[in-house]
């Protein structure tokens, strides 16, 4: 689910990245070698996400138990907010045969996620960041698995500058979307997946086996030269003329594309390798469940619109987080299912997670 960005030092700069898409179900079923190292000028946030440490990084286990991790994770308890109902009591009776959490859990859902933090190393620079999902839970007799794949619809932030400025995926629609395995330990849920990439692929072309050099894809038209970079490593890439990177929302640019306004204005092109999860989430009997979120991407921004360099400062994370669940009981005014386009209309209208409350940073964030 890509995220924020990195500020700015003197002028506005790069922005944000996550996770999650709502058109043209596209998943990442790619692992992840830890073990190796990042580019030495790849801009990964040196913060550990406030989430459980086993929600990190899918191929690195800690050594910790989710159900240890999740109860050290050092977070504030959960407040279910207005409207919430108690959360489902501990030994309660299978439903149809599912686990009574499972039932209580599958369904269709909005899911508003926020987090906040600061731009380093000066700690002057605020931010908010918030997301939006469109989400389906569902149980497999079979398997005994619960799934919850989330589509993103919205993935904007505000840099609380003087004058203020915001950064905004552009195409939130076009991001994969992402299915999570839930795992449900001692009261709480919490998700698995394999990292989402969105602005690139992992697999390399035929050529690149016996060259430095390959024929570019068909999408890179950013590349006048006819060719792309072959990589020598496996990390993620840093180039956009490197044979993995991708125009993953269709509009002739390299990566994702973000748009930065306010102050100053430029759009900027980026890789996103998403790890980020849910943890420590509180099933509520009237489906208003809520939970926290471990954010953890490795974002890196390949080319500013605007020429130039691009800025590489990093960010530091509060433990606050917020995710509330919102179910989607009847169908939406168009008698079809739920969209993304319905899920932006609702939540504009105020008539989702409580009403329209403002992304302000928390006090002692």
């Amino acid at each position: 689910m890509p995220f924020l960005s990195q500020p700015l030092t003197g002028a506005l700069a790069c922005a944000v990245a996550i996770a999650a898409g709502c058109a043209s179900p596209s998943f990442s079923d790619r692992g992840d070698d830890a073990g190796k190292p990042d580019a030495p000028d790849a801009r990964s946030p040196s913060p550990q996400p406030s989430g459980p440490p086993d929600a990190q990084v899918e191929a690195a286990p800690s050594g910790c138990t989710g159900s240890t991790c999740a109860s050290d994770a050092g977070q504030p308890p959960i407040d279910p907010g207005p409207g919430s109902d108690a959360a489902l009591p501990t030994g309660a009776q299978p439903v149809d045969g599912k686990p009574a959490w499972a039932a209580a859990f599958e369904g269709t859902y909005a899911v508003r996620t926020r987090f906040y933090g600061r731009e380093q190393p000066t700690q002057l620079v605020p931010f908010t960041h918030e997301l939006v999902h469109l989400v389906d839970v569902h149980y497999d007799a079979t398997s005994g698995r619960v799934s919850l794949d989330a589509a993103l619809c919205e993935d904007h932030g505000d840099l609380l500058t003087t004058p203020p400025a915001s950064v905004r995926v552009l195409y939130p629609d076009k991001v994969a979307r992402r299915s999570f395995n839930v795992l449900y330990e001692e009261g709480f849920f919490r998700t698995e997946a394999p990292p989402l990439l969105t602005g690139w692929h992992e697999a390399e072309p035929a050529g690149c086996a016996t060259a430095s050099t390959a024929a570019r894809s068909a999408d890179q038209t950013w590349l006048t030269g006819g060719t792309c970079s072959c990589s020598s490593s496996d990390v993620p890439p840093t180039a956009k003329n490197d044979c993995r990177i991708e125009d993953s929302d269709g509009d002739g640019a390299p990566g994702q594309t973000i748009q930065v306004s306010g102050g100053f204005d430029d759009k900027n092109y980026v890789r996103v390798k998403d790890f980020s999860q849910f943890v420590r989430g509180v099933i509520a009997s009237n489906g208003k469940h809520v939970a926290q979120f471990a954010r953890n991407e490795d974002f890196y921004v390949l080319q500013c619109a605007g020429g130039g360099p691009c800025p590489r400062n990093s960010l530091d994370f509060c433990a606050v987080t917020e995710v509330l669940f919102e179910p989607l009981r009847a169908l939406p005014a168009s008698g079809k299912s739920w969209t993304c386009a319905d899920v932006r209309a609702q939540k504009d209208a105020c008539t989702f997670f409580g009403g329209c409350t403002p992304l302000t940073l928390p006090n002692g964030c």
